[in-house]
């Protein structure tokens, strides 16, 4: 195609603040850019030196002048906004490394070339050729202006007379029209290093007000996270003349080989559509009271020494067992083959992968598979733990010890106290564990205890909703396992395992039907708090109407907006718990053979907005709604539009949300792991009655 200089591709300069103030937010992860370009230049050690305290004290100074200035100011006068104030150019932030330096031509063509792929330019001579490089997209060097608007580069070769430096300054780079070539002022300077030395200085300026809040010890420890795996005797990384150790963690479990030594590493090789993957890996939790932030939990990926993905927990599902233990995870990743490929597969940031490639994806399920059975086999080791803990605890068994039961409830009301224990950071020391557990077992005593579980998990402790669901599996099957409530209970769920075995057969006949009127029979199949539903497959309006009752409204007010859907007819609409701490769930039920469109999420949140209004419209805002949609999933690769977008929405639901959505697979894994005590009680006594036709009878007269 024939050229036309009528038509030119350009850049804006403020390219360069999405790629640098925008991108580096953390002022950790900017150190951590030029300690990685150290490391590329063969540096022996790189320090970072940042006066703490000025910079503290300074930001108080600016905060107090400001706030003087608001309280001074007319209305009509615009003040500049805090955030967007800068610490003066006297305070500077700067990083000092021993490697190998730049000439004037490895400045132009390497450093200042913004974005010019550094594996595809001449190799540089390097001592330490065994070293992988770190740098890749070229744009590291902008993270400066994540926290600075000027940055001084100061470097030389070992031998040169002179060191060479330049000054990028980020407010005149903004003043270009384009970004095609900008002049930069710099030149030759003498007293910066001797004759003998080499190295490179990074001196950041004219600091953002709120970028540099973190503490010494906050840096420090996310520096040592950065480059957990780099040798400290081949490349050392000072603060402030104090070496950065390599971090120091001790862990209550690992996962696999649990008896192996904890802070070593499982070799692993996956099969991919790319060939044999390799990589090692480790799930490890922290001690009990040692809970991680939210933003630490899950399992950190590296690749040649760097953190190449923030901590994730992929896949893994909130309502698995043991989710809990989540909150302990430290897992970790090595896995060098993701850096040594033609494409980049780490986002510039380093906070995540490109997951949903052929290369990755079959490691992202791999992990999400054993991030599963790591919590399922340490929540096991837990229980344990905490039986052990409730037993010997003077505090629980005076309490228990402190009601008229009988031994058998004693026994129950151990069971929870260990359920209790379990969702409590610090098991029976913790002061949450020691105000609820007296409440709990007076209530149990009293016969109230689904009541109090209930008030309480709708008020400030959401926590407690998990024991609720403890409480009910546990204590509700050991009062209601006669041998007709068991057999019962396993025969509606080996009938919701055949309906859900249609999908996997091709059976084409939609089976919503089938499935609802089974969820009619036994809705605790859904979840074992739902019990009662107040309505089943009638109109909305219909089923306000009975929430009307339920609620004691004499007399409703329906809004054009409630109107507009009213015929509609969900699934299931339950009313759980007791006044004023009721709650609403709408459930609504797909087919288990035909994948979920976006029309049917959309339809449970027209339900849900629906009933929300409803309620506020008639004085009843406290009562909380919430919703579940029960469908199978579209493939991941499927090109239906509709599919598509399904999945969009799937993914961006979080926990806390006010709806979820779970597989026919998970719902019956679900149910199956709720009553597991129950399927074990059949299969004892299936066993007993092949070996004694009588002892059905003898079953029955035990309980």
């Amino acid at each position: 195609m024939a050229t036309d200089d009528r038509f030119v591709f350009r850049i804006a300069p403020h390219a360069i603040e999405d790629l640098g103030s925008n991108l580096y937010t953390s002022f950790p992860r900017v150190l951590a850019e030029f300690i990685a370009n150290a490391y590329d230049a063969d540096a022996s050690k790189v320090e970072v030196s940042i006066d703490f305290k000025k910079i503290r004290d300074l930001r108080k100074l600016m905060r107090k002048n400001f706030e003087n200035e608001a309280a001074e100011a007319s209305s009509s006068e615009l003040l500049i906004p805090l955030a967007d104030r800068f610490l003066p150019d006297a305070t500077q932030i700067e990083i000092r490394d021993d490697g190998f330096g730049m000439t004037e031509e490895d400045l132009n063509q390497r450093f200042l070339w913004t974005a010019r792929r550094r594996r595809s330019l001449e190799p540089v001579q390097r001592s330490k050729a065994s070293r992988p490089l770190m740098g890749r997209k070229g744009l590291g060097k902008l993270a400066g202006f994540g926290v600075a608007r000027i940055m001084e580069v100061v470097t030389k070769r070992k031998g040169d007379e002179n060191a060479l430096k330049v000054t990028l300054d980020y407010d005149e780079i903004l003043k270009r029209d384009n970004l095609t070539e900008v002049p930069v002022p710099g030149g030759e300077v003498s007293q910066e290093f001797s004759r003998s030395e080499q190295g490179t200085i990074i001196r950041l300026r004219r600091l953002a007000f709120d970028a540099v809040k973190s503490r010494s010890g906050t840096v420090a420890h996310e520096l040592s996270e950065q480059f957990e795996f780099i040798d400290p005797s081949d490349f050392a990384i000072w603060l402030n003349e104090h070496r950065i150790p390599s971090p120091r963690r001790q862990f209550a479990f690992v996962w696999p080989s649990p008896d192996a030594p904890k802070n070593d590493l499982v070799r692993c090789k996956l099969e991919t559509e790319h060939g044999d993957i390799s990589f090692d890996y480790r799930i490890r939790f922290r001690r009990d009271r040692r809970a991680l932030p939210a933003a630490k939990r899950g399992i950190r990926v590296y690749a040649h020494n760097r953190m190449a993905a923030a901590p994730s927990l992929f896949d893994a599902d909130t309502n698995m067992h043991g989710f809990r233990m989540t909150d302990y995870m430290d897992g970790v990743v090595r896995a060098d083959f993701i850096d040594d490929q033609q494409q980049d597969y780490i986002a510039t940031d380093r906070q995540s992968l490109r997951w949903d490639t052929p290369l990755l994806t079959p490691l992202k399920d791999f992990l999400s598979e054993q991030i599963k059975e790591a919590c399922k086999e340490y929540q096991k080791v837990r229980d344990e733990s905490k039986k052990s803990e409730v037993k010997d605890d003077a505090f629980t068994q005076e309490v228990i010890g402190s009601q008229p039961l009988s031994a058998r409830e004693k026994t129950l009301v151990e069971r929870l106290a260990v359920s209790l224990a379990r969702i409590t950071k610090k098991g029976v020391e913790d002061e949450k564990y020691r105000q609820l557990l007296p409440d709990l077992v007076l209530s149990f005593g009293q016969g109230n205890l689904y009541e109090r579980l209930s008030k309480l998990a709708e008020t400030d402790r959401p926590d407690v909703a998990e024991l609720l669901v403890q409480v009910v599996r546990l204590n509700r099957m050991e009062l209601d396992r006669s041998t007709s409530v068991v057999r019962s209970r396993i025969k509606a769920i080996d009938a919701l395992d055949k309906e859900v075995g249609r999908t996997s057969q091709g059976d084409d006949c939609r089976n919503e039907r089938q499935i609802q009127k089974l969820f009619e029979v036994a809705p605790w199949l859904i979840d074992p708090l739902y019990h009662d539903y107040l309505a089943a497959d009638k109109s909305l309006n219909t089923t306000l109407k009975l929430l009307a009752d339920a609620l004691g409204i004499k007399t409703a007010v329906v809004s054009d907006e409630v109107q507009a859907v009213i015929q509609r007819e969900p699934d299931f609409f339950f009313l759980l718990g007791d006044d004023p701490l009721n709650y609403v769930v709408i459930v609504e039920i797909k087919a288990s053979n035909k994948p979920a469109e976006l029309d049917d999420l959309m339809q449970l949140r027209e339900y849900i907005d629906t009933a929300r209004k409803w309620l506020n419209d008639n004085g009843h805002s406290r009562v909380a709604v919430r919703g579940e949609l029960i469908c199978t999933p579209p493939p991941r690769d499927s090109g239906k539009r509709e599919h598509r977008r399904f999945l969009l929405e799937a993914d961006k639901l979080k926990p806390g949300d006010d709806h979820r959505i779970r597989s026919y697979t998970r719902v019956l894994e679900d149910t199956r792991s709720a009553h597991a005590t129950i399927l074990e009680l059949a299969r004892a006594l299936a066993e007993s009655e092949a070996a004694d036709p009588n002892v059905h009878e003898s079953f029955k007269a035990a309980f």
